[in-house]
């Protein structure tokens, strides 16, 4: 994997893999292969059906052993023949949401996003026609609790922009919504990375320059021109932000210094600043603690004075 300048994304090399079946390890996966391709091109190709990835582990779910086990023969597949998911017709559930001021089409359904949260569902990838876009820009929110925090105090109404929560790492198809909300309504994305460390780190990065193990499909996922609002190291002082009491040790540190090597981050200055101050600090910061102002801080004051200032990287 390498990480492209011109594209902003890290993409997979071309590097090919002879595998030997002379095992029986090697033997089981050959049958997993096969029985993937056997069931996609069935429900897929001659059934002109949609297939979800549980379908596709719950075919013989103790042979795959795990659901992991039937998505990674999947992936395999789709390096195998250099394509992706969607291009195969396998879609995974996804319980990520949007609200905002919008609506949008798919599957010849109007979704109104302004009255409440809407689920981000597998079909998202033919998402298209947005209407009434009275957004100013999106904001991707890392945690399910302080988006649901942010939708209760009708942040979304007052800052007058478009949430959306990938509950973590976030779904494909949650990556593919944003990608196409910013590619479409043509406006500025800031991220809420709530816990301020390397997992934290990890997830925004996955959003901004491609998934580290779906490196082959990062086109279609990576959104480069996302940026950090906080909570941020440097935010410790300027917000009176009270790191947690949980040390940040062993492959915390490691992880985080390795994060100094990538590439992404030693082109820019601010990136390496932040990340170095995250070591000095030592401890966790979570976006969660702002809550000990006062149950509407994170809404009322350290969001809009963050945006006021622009005070994002």
């Amino acid at each position: 994997m390498v990480f492209n300048d011109e594209l902003c994304h890290r993409l997979l090399t071309r590097h090919e893999i002879t595998r030997s079946y002379s095992n029986m390890k090697s033997q089981r996966l050959c049958i997993r292969t096969f029985l993937v391709l056997l069931i996609i091109h069935e429900r897929c190709f001659i059934n002109k059906q949609c297939l979800k990835k549980r379908e596709v582990f719950y075919v013989d779910s103790k042979l795959f052993g795990t659901e992991s086990g039937s998505d990674s023969v999947i992936d395999d597949i789709c390096c195998m023949i250099g394509c992706t998911r969607p291009n195969l017709k396998v879609f995974a559930n996804s319980h990520d949401e949007v609200i905002g001021l919008f609506s949008f089409r798919c599957d010849n359904s109007l979704f109104d996003c302004s009255l409440f949260a809407l689920r981000i569902t597998f079909c998202d990838h033919i998402v298209d026609n947005f209407k009434n876009h009275r957004a100013l820009f999106i904001l991707l929110v890392e945690k399910n609790t302080v988006f649901t925090h942010l939708v209760k105090d009708n942040f979304h109404k007052e800052a007058r922009c478009i949430m959306v929560t990938g509950k973590g790492f976030g779904h494909r198809a949650t990556k593919l919504f944003l990608k196409k909300l910013y590619y479409d309504l043509k406006l500025p994305v800031l991220t809420i990375v709530v816990d301020c460390n390397p997992s934290g780190l990890h997830i925004f990065f996955d959003y901004k320059y491609g998934w580290v193990r779906k490196s082959f499909d990062s086109r279609d996922l990576a959104t480069p021109n996302i940026k950090w609002l906080g909570v941020r190291p440097s935010d410790i002082e300027k917000y009176e932000v009270h790191p947690r009491d949980i040390p940040l040790e062993g492959t915390s540190v490691s992880a985080t210094n390795t994060f100094l090597k990538q590439q992404f981050v030693t082109s820019d200055k601010n990136w390496v600043s932040e990340i170095e101050k995250m070591l000095e600090i030592g401890k966790m910061i979570n976006i969660e603690n702002l809550s000990l102002k006062s149950s509407q801080y994170l809404s009322r004051e350290f969001l809009p004075k963050k945006l006021e200032a622009n005070d994002w990287i």
